[in-house]
């Protein structure tokens, strides 16, 4: 990587919006990890899963990758943002806010107030982050069971995969898997594995205008009226109303 290309992995701005901004980032991971900090005006932040409330003066934290709508409010509003495709933590996190200690804020501070991708600043940016990472919610799959995680690996890979060479590929036995599976997640391995099926099914649902039939073939159930009574399941919802309740 040449130097040019290092500097590239950062983004570090100040935002300004009047009244009310809307930005739709639900369609399209997000390529950088956000530290940022709302100066003035109020936000809100919304994923499929979590709702993030922000007030003057919160700092907040977005991951790679995550999918999210987000709206500000206010006369006038201004936050800072510092974006970074790589990290220094070899750890997930989720979408929340921070709470740093004096030091680490007057690090934070120190940011805002030289708003740019200095080699400098890069390293107070990242050494703001090991300074709050111990404090900051952990992703599950940050928790999970290696053997586990190399599971659901292999099941995104080839959901039709049966069981039995599911658990050859991770080196462990038909019944272990099934144990191991009871014991950290109380649940089968089926029973994620229709999970999976199902978030994949919501994100076309969300994002695509393929019919029910179409998505039910594309993520590998054996049939829509199956696809149907375990979305339902998993979701308590009909693929229609997942689609009416997509932009939040």
């Amino acid at each position: 990587m040449t130097e040019a290309d290092f500097y590239k992995q950062f983004n570090y701005n100040i935002y300004e919006f009047y009244n009310h901004h809307f930005t739709d980032n639900s369609k399209k991971p997000v390529q950088h990890h956000y530290f940022g900090c709302l100066i003035s005006g109020t936000a809100i932040i919304k994923t499929k899963k979590a709702v993030l409330n922000l007030n003057p003066n919160e700092i907040f934290y977005i991951p790679k990758g995550l999918t999210y709508q987000s709206e500000w409010f206010g006369e006038k509003i201004k936050f800072y943002s510092f974006g970074f495709k790589i990290s220094p933590i070899n750890q997930s996190f989720v979408l929340q806010k921070v709470n740093p200690s004096n030091k680490a804020e007057d690090l934070f501070d120190e940011l805002c107030k030289d708003i740019n991708s200095s080699q400098k600043n890069i390293g107070k940016l990242f050494y703001f982050f090991e300074q709050v990472a111990d404090g900051m919610k952990l992703s599950e799959s940050t928790h999970m069971h290696p053997t586990i995680q190399k599971a659901i690996e292999c099941i995104n890979e080839n959901p039709n995969q049966r069981i039995a060479d599911i658990a050859k590929y991770c080196n462990i036995s038909e019944p272990g898997i099934y144990s191991l599976f009871k014991r950290h997640l109380n649940k089968t391995p089926n029973a994620l594995r229709n999970e999976i099926l199902c978030d994949k099914a919501i994100s076309l649902l969300t994002t695509t205008n393929k019919t029910v039939q179409e998505i039910s073939d594309t993520v590998g159930f054996s049939s829509a009226s199956y696809f149907r009574k375990i979305l339902r399941k998993h979701t308590g919802k009909t693929p229609l109303q997942i689609r009416k309740e997509s932009a939040f």
